[in-house]
């Protein structure tokens, strides 16, 4: 399921920005592995879903998520485009390094506490959402 969501965010991005499908997808997924939101979106997925709210939470979080990255994915096409897609997500990289640092640390962190909950899930949602205002300048 979460692929369908993927592929609707990078259709998105690629009709927006007048790019190819293929070319957004690489960058897409390639920022999901490098700032580990593959593996956030994981660990939500984990949480429990036994009560009503609970389960809200969970498919808020990861509505949340899905969105950041897309935003995300557009800030890389936005900000490099003109690049071959292979050296697209390392230029943005290299561009935004300050809050994709401190993104990336606060992330690894959240990681290695070894908690799955739902209060380290919106911490790692807020800051990915954080990176995106930080690289965007724009609130969502």
């Amino acid at each position: 399921m979460e692929a369908g969501y993927s592929a609707l965010d990078i259709v998105e991005v690629a009709t927006e920005r007048g790019e190819r499908v293929e070319d957004v997808c690489v960058v897409h997924f390639a920022l999901a592995a490098r700032l580990g939101i593959s593996d956030v979106l994981e660990r939500i997925n984990t949480l429990p879903r036994e009560e009503r709210w609970g389960t809200l939470a969970r498919a808020t979080l990861r509505e949340d998520l899905f969105a950041v990255h897309a935003r995300l994915t557009a800030n890389v096409i936005d900000t490099v485009g003109l690049l071959p897609v292979d050296d697209r997500l390392d230029a943005w990289w290299d561009r935004s390094a300050p809050a994709v640092d401190d993104a990336v640390a606060a992330l690894d962190e959240v990681a290695t506490s070894g908690t799955v909950d739902l209060a380290s899930m919106s911490v790692a949602t807020r800051v990915l959402r954080s990176l995106a205002r930080a690289v965007t300048g724009a609130h969502f």
